[in-house]
């Protein structure tokens, strides 16, 4: 995983890996909370999901073009 923090608080950009190395998760934080577009890989790195927050709220997971 790689992210940042400030005052303790997972914040900016954050991308989580498998351990094959390819990205698995990758997104932003604002003080600690999920914020904008947050996109989910599978192992083959195709884009299998994505949700977009508000400050730590699911706003919506818009569908995935295959």
């Amino acid at each position: 995983m790689r992210g940042t923090y400030l005052a303790g608080e997972k914040n900016g950009p954050f991308k989580a890996y498998y351990s094959s190395g390819r990205l698995m998760i990758e997104g932003q934080y604002n003080l600690g909370h999920q914020d904008g577009t947050w996109i989910y890989y599978d192992e083959k790195g195709a884009v299998s999901k994505k949700e977009i927050y508000d400050k730590g709220n699911l706003v919506t997971v818009p569908p995935v073009n295959k």
